[in-house]
């Protein structure tokens, strides 16, 4: 039955209506896969077993009654420890939100709990999701399932390897900087950060500079796009998802990949520094596999990225300055040093460099468009390198952050989709990832290249047989 563990939501769908399988069954292999498997890598962070085997069945009964049912019910999710479920601990992996409760679903939990869909568990990430790996004071660390000694990237690690264990078929992840991307890209799995508003997130203080979104995470590019088209969609609250386009469900079940004729920015480097060789080997046999199918692909400079790190920078320790600071003087000395070193360096920015780097934000904006005027798409590598050490840091004010993920936060700043794909296993075992970028609201455009990449060259035998 293991092999249930990794079925799409199609297929579970299929077979829940033929009456093959039960939606009790399935969640109650997904509390034991946990069971077994969260003692070694330490990804799931909650879990009510009682609650979520009684929508399971009423998720079966719902189906033995027959007729229409909502389009998640008895489909087994994870959601991040930092996305609110009502009545369910919010931690944010740190000692000051310990026994903090969310008192009401979060937007995007809203809109997948609705139509049936079960929270199986909850998922680890770094304190406050300061980070790009996956530990934090009150839970620790989260291991991979490619080799444990490594890290599955972060903040969104523990929803990666949910996912890599066959938990879920789906997970809410979040994205400030590549926190969706990064651990995806680590994993061997798709993983979205949508048009900046396409999926909601009214809780966000600051709504004229927002960077940080939730997200959608699977294994195929057709669950990863159901996610999408179930969260997306216009919140009042929200400024920027008053303006896009719908994506909808039908749309996501009949993608179709195609890459004939795309136009083709690719671009290997956003800095000066080094690309490990297994990263640029794979992801240009990636883009080599489109031009073999009629895309026309061009190298471009990515010298328009080369001080985004530096800004960047101030931008996100300015957030956590603003609104982290008030918990140091009861919780510093339970908090993670770089949490702490994050909002130090945050409180030592003007009003004025704050403007600055608000002024080259939007240049960077403009040049990003400048490129997607000729070209249809952005291609790069997700990462430069394959997955680090559990306690390399990678806290988002460090060297090893703005070096290693250079090409996910500029698209946070931006509001650009940014989709990442695996491209294959390096000789080491890694996965390695591969970015596509596109203009505002293109979710649809960036989901069918990825599906032909899913399609031409497939990735599901690529996950570690061992777990």
């Amino acid at each position: 039955m293991d092999n249930v563990l990794y079925k799409t939501t199609e297929e579970l769908r299929q077979l829940y209506r033929k009456k093959e399988l039960s939606p009790v069954e399935v969640i109650d292999l997904n509390l034991k896969r946990i069971e077994a498997t969260n003692p070694t890598y330490n990804y799931v962070i909650y879990v009510d077993a009682e609650k979520d085997r009684q929508q399971a069945k009423l998720a079966e009964k719902a189906y033995q009654q027959g007729g229409d049912v909502p389009y998640l019910t008895g489909i087994p999710l994870t959601i991040k420890g930092n996305v609110a479920v009502k009545d369910e601990p919010l931690t944010q992996g740190s000692y000051a939100l310990k026994d903090n409760v969310a008192k009401e679903n979060d937007i995007m939990t809203e809109r997948l709990l609705s139509l049936g869909g079960i929270n199986v568990a909850r998922t680890n990430l770094p304190e406050f999701c300061h980070k790009m790996l996956t530990d934090n004071p009150l839970f620790g660390y989260t291991s991979s399932p490619f080799n444990i000694e490594y890290s599955p990237g972060g903040s969104s690690g523990g929803a990666a390897v949910a996912l890599i264990a066959g938990v879920g078929t789906m997970a809410i992840g979040s994205d400030g900087g590549g926190s969706i991307r990064c651990p995806a890209s680590c994993s061997n799995l798709v993983g979205l950060k949508a048009t900046t508003g396409t999926i909601p997130d009214p809780g966000w203080g600051d709504v004229f500079g927002a960077y940080p979104m939730r997200g959608p995470m699977a294994r195929t590019v057709q669950d990863c796009a159901i996610m999408f088209a179930i969260t997306a969609g216009p919140a009042k609250e929200d400024l920027f998802s008053q303006f896009q386009p719908s994506f909808s469900l039908e749309t996501a079940l009949s993608l179709k990949g195609n890459v004939k004729g795309l136009k083709v920015a690719y671009i290997e480097k956003f800095r000066n520094e080094p690309i490990d060789p297994e990263v640029s080997r794979l992801c240009r046999q990636a883009v080599e596999n489109m031009q073999q199918h009629g895309a026309i692909v061009e190298n471009v400079s990515g010298e328009i990225f080369n001080d985004v790190g530096d800004f960047y920078v101030l931008l996100h320790t300015t957030v956590h300055a603003t609104l982290i600071d008030k918990f140091v003087k009861e919780y510093g000395d339970k908090m993670s040093h770089s949490m702490l070193g994050c909002i130090a360096q945050g409180k030592t920015f003007s009003a004025v460099e704050h403007q600055a780097a608000m002024i080259k934000r939007t240049t960077l904006w403009r040049n990003v468009q400048n490129i997607l005027k000729k070209y249809d798409v952005i291609i790069s590598p997700t990462l430069t390198e394959p997955m680090q050490k559990l306690e390399a840091g990678g806290a988002m004010n460090t060297d090893l952050f703005k070096k290693w993920c250079p090409y996910t936060y500029p698209f946070n700043i931006t509001g650009n989709p940014a989709l990442t794909v695996p491209a294959g296993l390096s000789k080491e075992g890694l996965p390695v990832g591969v970015q596509i970028v596109g203009p505002w609201h293109s979710e649809k455009r960036l989901f069918e290249i990825a599906q032909f990449m899913e399609d031409t060259q497939p990735w599901s035998q690529l996950y570690p047989k061992n777990i």
